[in-house]
């Protein structure tokens, strides 16, 4: 007994449509490039502004600027499907991206600065910096009990 799939197509349809889609890989490999690119650039578009979004009053306005305006950019190119243009739009758009976070990262580095330098002006107290023990208090010491069973 043999099972075969009937498709209705004879033998010399199926080489044919073989044929057609190997003439047409060039085309098939060159459009999945391209619309792989313009996924990325959509990711792309979307993640800065929602970072953006969430950093707003804390990101620079200069920077904030160049990420919109890169933004505005790839858009126009993806909507007229201009590869070139796309590509293009995600190269500033990433350096817009790289500036904006360096800024933020020097803003949040310079608040954590001066936060941890007002709340701790004075030198810190014995055992604080965990290289010096504090004295025992109310002659309370912290010790650890080991007995020895062997016999010398």
């Amino acid at each position: 007994i043999q099972i075969t799939t009937s498709s209705g197509l004879k033998k010399e349809e199926v080489e044919s449509l073989v044929r057609d889609a190997e003439s047409h890989a060039a085309e098939d490999k060159k459009r999945r490039a391209f619309v792989e690119l313009k996924n990325r650039a959509d990711q792309m578009v979307y993640a800065s502004e929602k970072t953006l979004r969430e950093n707003e009053g804390k990101a620079p306005a200069a920077e904030a600027a160049a990420v919109r305006e890169a933004c505005e950019e790839v858009r126009k190119a993806f909507q007229a499907d201009d590869e070139s243009g796309i590509t293009a739009g995600l190269g500033r758009l990433e350096n817009a991206n790289h500036k904006l976070a360096e800024a933020l990262y020097k803003s949040t580095a310079e608040q954590t600065a001066s936060s941890a330098g007002a709340g701790s002006a004075s030198p810190p107290q014995d055992g604080e910096d965990g290289k010096t023990q504090a004295p025992p208090r109310n002659g309370v010491i912290d010790a650890e009990y080991v007995v020895d069973d062997k016999k010398n």
